[in-house]
């Protein structure tokens, strides 16, 4: 299933590039989210994350062929241009620019379309 879209929040962020990103960096950015809508909303919000580590990473060795496979060093999940890495349901945008640099991947922030009209909708019944 490809994430393009917010399937299940309001708010959320989408990758510009495609790379790899490295498992201790997807459990910081999802830490450092949940951290934030914490403080902003004062209680546990609904977060999801749609990259997942399930590449195994192997340690190269300069062996000649037979040898086997090498321990895993660890895990790697692909994240495909324009893919929406996490998404989370309470009303709180929070800037590009405070998640970015835990991130190796350019970010852009994404706004669920229904939830915009509605909010334009009740800035012009005032």
């Amino acid at each position: 299933m490809s994430w393009t879209h917010l399937r299940f929040g309001v708010f959320g962020f989408r990758a510009l590039e495609e790379k790899w990103m490295d498992k201790r960096q997807i459990d910081a950015l999802r830490l450092l989210l949940q951290r934030k809508l914490r403080d902003a909303t004062g209680k546990r919000a609904e977060l999801w994350t749609h990259v997942e580590p399930n590449v195994p990473v192997t340690k190269r060795t300069e062996k000649r062929m037979g040898g086997g496979k090498s321990p895993i060093k660890g895990w790697k999940g692909r994240v495909k241009q324009g893919q929406i890495l996490f998404e989370w349901a309470a009303p709180v945008q929070i800037p590009v620019e405070e998640i970015q640099s835990k991130c190796s991947v350019r970010l852009r922030s994404v706004v669920d379309p229904v939830y915009q009209l509605q909010s334009i909708q009740r800035n012009w019944s005032l």
